[in-house]
């Protein structure tokens, strides 16, 4: 038996391979793919940044969603109930976070294209 890490090293390694193949138009793309992912390519090869892939809006979304789920709003919101007269009816507060949500699912959804990988065959 092979240990847990190796187990999911080796998956992971096959999922990647498989991504490329299916993304790729033929085995031609797919092999020069795969060739550059093991870092044998052309002198003329440009490396990518974060930037490249994700706007600022992208990253500003990111870091709401990581403080989001870290709890920091429930915190927040529990010590202004603590220190404050003012009590957030929890009648309001399921409609706020459903809000939230659709918001978000609408800025990633409309952050940029992906089509749908089998309408490629």
């Amino acid at each position: 038996m092979l240990p847990k890490c190796f187990k999911w090293t080796y998956m992971m390694f096959v999922v990647i391979i498989g991504w490329v193949i299916f993304r790729s138009d033929g085995l031609f793309y797919a092999a020069g793919f795969l060739h550059t992912m093991a870092g044998y390519s052309i002198k003329e090869f440009k490396w990518y940044g974060v930037g490249d892939y994700i706007s600022m809006r992208g990253i500003v979304t990111l870091i709401i969603a990581v403080l989001i789920s870290a709890g920091i709003p429930r915190y927040l919101i529990n010590l202004s109930e603590k220190y404050s007269f003012y009590k957030v009816n929890s009648y309001l507060k399921i409609p706020v976070f459903w809000f939230v949500l659709l918001l978000s699912i609408c800025i990633i959804a409309n952050e940029n294209y992906s089509p749908f990988i089998f309408f490629r065959f």
